[in-house]
């Protein structure tokens, strides 16, 4: 739940004129006027609004700036020092209510002061700066951020406000529309423990923070007081993976098959893992990846990675790996050999595609470099059935309700049970017409 807080800005060094001409300007909020509640009292309301990032105060032609390089945190004075750049929210504030009293040379915004995010090499989120993505610093007072940070990789940065679902991180660059990103004064491994000065990203300058191993659990505060940030170490290569099942378009072995559909993957093919040298291994033999569609020059198969099976939903609830953004294209060497990077991107995977055959396939977890995928192509042949794989394609589906009454198909949009042959899956069925 966002607590309300109390911004109070100090304008101490140069007098304030009471005037009905105050307006507050912002280029999220536009050109907003003060209404005069009492002598030199003024105030401003903005439901349903979000102020954020720079703004001024003006009087008329005369305008106040802030102190430059320094910014407005909630609940924490701020003292107009000089004229330098525009005043400047470390955080936003929703549905604010600003208060200008010019006898005490005092802006007082109450509303819910939002939380900043940390985007990069996370779990569940690899680079996406959106809600779906980032990582929450929730407000602790005193201009300070906090949250604990699964990563998957070694680079991270900070947000002041997420960006729509429509920006990608190439997108992101410095200050786009406002959405501030911070990062060190320079590329730097953090030194646990230990404030590292940072500050916002200009366009062309996209520094992260650098942690010391991958697939580590850290918690991280943002002082926008001081604007610092500084990194605990919870537990260093924390990698919660038990089972991993290869998933993918068309695959199979000796004993289990996987097909994904719209709705999900209910059948996976198990891998097994290992342990050598403090890296973390997953590994299956004689997977057959059998074409995507038919019909093409040079037939591919589609494969990802996950350590739960079900609805996609599920299945990117726990670790989903694979590529982000679109399907990544693998090519074999002279001696049938691939290799990728992996990436746990949560809703954003996308999977790898390699040619028609059978394949020997790994994909290692090691605390000191990013997680690989890597595929050995024993066959070109991708002829591999189980005894229940055919009959199971090729048999009627059979459709009941959740209440496991049968059903002659679904009607309305819901979820219902579909049986086919030996496999069962849940299915939800929606429709916009």
């Amino acid at each position: 739940m966002i607590k309300k807080q109390l911004l109070s800005v100090a304008l101490s060094s140069i007098a304030l004129v009471s005037s009905a001409q105050w307006t507050l300007s912002g280029g999220h909020v536009g050109d907003r006027q003060f209404t005069e509640k009492s002598s030199g009292v003024y105030e401003l309301s903005l439901p349903g609004d979000t102020i954020y990032g720079k703004f001024l105060l003006k009087n008329g032609a005369d305008v106040r700036y802030g102190t430059n390089n320094t910014y407005v945190c909630p609940a924490m004075p701020y003292s107009l020092l000089t004229e330098g750049d525009s005043l400047m929210m470390a955080s936003s504030i929703a549905s604010p209510v600003l208060t200008l009293d010019t006898n005490a040379g005092t802006l007082t915004a109450t509303g819910d002061v939002q939380p900043m995010y940390v985007y990069g090499d996370l779990a569940g989120g690899y680079w996406k700066s959106n809600h779906d993505g980032a990582r929450e610093l929730k407000y602790q007072g005193n201009g300070i951020y906090k949250g604990e940070v699964q990563m998957s990789g070694t680079n991270f940065a900070i947000l002041q406000a997420l960006c729509p679902d429509s920006i990608t991180e190439n997108s992101l660059r410095g200050d786009y529309v406002a959405y501030y990103r911070f990062a060190p004064v320079v590329n730097k491994k953090i030194t646990y423990d230990t404030p590292v000065a940072m500050e916002k990203c200009v366009r062309g300058s996209e520094k992260n923070f650098i942690l010391s191993g991958y697939w580590t659990l850290i918690d991280v505060t943002a002082n926008m007081a001081n604007v610092t940030a500084e990194v605990s170490e919870i537990k260093a290569f924390n990698l919660n993976i038990e089972t991993l099942y290869v998933i993918g378009s068309d695959l199979a072995t000796a004993s289990a098959t996987s097909r994904w559909t719209d709705s999900g993957c209910d059948s996976g093919i198990p891998m097994t893992r290992s342990e050598a040298d403090g890296a973390i291994t997953f590994a299956v033999n004689d997977v057959a990846i059998r074409a995507t569609a038919s019909g093409t020059e040079d037939p591919r198969g589609e494969i990802q990675f996950a350590n739960t099976l079900g609805s996609w939903e599920e299945i990117r609830s726990g670790y989903s790996l694979g590529w982000t953004n679109t399907t990544d294209t693998l090519t074999l060497n002279a001696s049938n050999v691939t290799t990728a990077n992996v990436r746990d991107a949560g809703k954003y995977t996308t999977p790898f595609s390699l040619p028609t055959g059978k394949y020997d396939i790994s994909v290692t977890f090691n605390p000191a470099s990013a997680t690989v995928l890597r595929a050995v192509q024993t066959s070109t042949s991708a002829v591999e059935t189980v005894a229940t794989d055919e009959a199971d394609y090729n048999s009627p589906a059979e459709w009941y309700d959740l209440d496991g009454r049968r059903i002659p198909e679904p009607a309305a949009n819901g979820v219902y049970i579909r049986r086919q042959g030996s496999r069962t899956q849940k299915v939800w069925i929606f429709s916009d017409k």
